[in-house]
């Protein structure tokens, strides 16, 4: 939804509009993107020009300054975009995850943050995977079944052997037989 320079909405000052569904393009010229920095920068400036009209006052513009962008692509290994610096690689993911570890409200939960990703670490735990090829019918799926319902051994049951990384294979794809 189109947003006016103080994030309300055309021909309704009294409505505001953040996030995602904000379209913003009163910076540059293309809009900003919906990710949780811009929002989070949204969020008071909104606040305070609802605060500002209800009492009759003139709303402020908003301004969204834009501290970088960070993402881990791996293990120990990032991209990152802060101001003119690029950095990749681990000093990338060391940069995000130091400057993740500081969004979290107090010190315990900073140190359980700490913890929690030190020992994911160490002990080599996945996180999520994404499923990157399409699905054929005929292959086996997550749920163990191909697309006629059955598994591959006919059978309503699980699926032999099982399937994904923990059986060798992808999701996806059938695990071997064995």
């Amino acid at each position: 939804m189109t947003v006016e320079a103080d994030l309300s909405v055309p021909g309704h000052p009294e409505v505001f509009v953040i996030g995602d569904l904000a379209l913003f393009t009163h910076q540059g010229p293309r809009p900003l993107p919906g990710v949780a920095p811009v929002a989070i920068q949204e969020g008071p400036v909104a606040a305070e020009n609802a605060w500002r009209s209800r009492r009759g006052l003139p709303t402020r513009p908003f301004r969204y300054r834009d501290r970088g962008t960070m993402a881990v692509v791996g293990r120990a290994a990032g991209i990152a975009t802060i101001g003119p610096l690029r950095p990749w690689g681990a000093p990338a993911w060391i940069a995000w995850s130091i400057g993740h570890l500081f969004w979290p409200i107090g010190f315990e939960n900073r140190l359980l943050v700490f913890l929690q990703w030190a020992w994911a670490y160490l002990v080599w735990k996945c996180g999520p995977r994404l499923i990157t090829t399409p699905w054929q019918p005929g292959e086996v799926g997550p749920t163990g079944r191909t697309s006629a319902g059955t598994t591959r051994g006919g059978s309503p049951g699980p699926a032999p052997g099982g399937s994904g990384p923990a059986a060798g294979g992808a999701w996806g794809k059938p695990a071997p037989d064995g």
